[in-house]
C-alpha cells in the first residue's frame, strides 16, 4: 500500500489531517516573542494591526512571522500549515502517517503533544485534537 506523506492538491481543492493544535496570529506572535524573534518585527506587525480597522489577520508581516514560527516547528519534527485568505491560523502537529509501527493511537497522541509542548516551550499540558481541513479554490 502506498501512503502519501505530503499535502495532496489539485486545481480545485486540497486537504490534510493532523493531530495537533491550531494557533491564531495572536498566539503566533506570543510564541515568536518567547522564541526570541526580533522585537522590532513584532512591534511593526502590531502597529499595522492597530492601523487597520478591518483587520483579518492575514497581512504580509503576520504571514512572514507565521512562516518564521512554522520553520521553528519544522525543525522540531512537526508538520505545519499556514493558511491565509480568510483563515488566520497555523496548524501544528503530525499526520497519521507519522505513527510508528509499534505505537498505539494513544501513544502517538501523547508523543505529538510532547513535541508541541517542547516546541512551544509551554509549561502547561498541551491537549491536541484531530484537525481535518479542506480548502477549495
Amino acid at each position: 500500500m502506498k501512503i502519501r506523506t505530503g499535502f495532496v492538491s489539485n486545481s480545485s481543492s486540497s486537504s490534510f489531517a493532523v493531530y495537533g493544535i491550531d494557533m491564531d496570529f495572536d498566539e503566533v506572535t506570543e510564541l515568536a516573542i518567547k522564541l526570541g524573534l526580533k522585537e522590532e518585527e513584532i512591534k511593526k506587525s502590531e502597529e499595522e494591526d492597530d492601523d487597520e480597522e478591518d483587520y483579518s489577520g492575514n497581512e504580509d508581516d503576520d504571514y512572514e512571522l507565521a512562516q518564521e514560527v512554522e520553520s521553528h516547528f519544522l525543525e522540531q519534527g512537526l508538520t505545519t500549515a499556514v493558511l491565509g485568505e480568510g483563515n488566520n491560523s497555523i496548524y501544528v502537529g503530525l499526520g497519521f502517517e507519522s505513527m510508528k509501527d509499534d505505537e498505539t493511537k494513544a501513544d502517538f497522541m501523547k508523543r505529538v503533544e510532547a513535541l508541541i509542548k517542547k516546541a512551544t516551550k509551554s509549561k502547561t499540558k498541551i491537549k491536541g485534537r484531530w484537525i481535518v481541513e479542506e480548502i477549495y479554490n
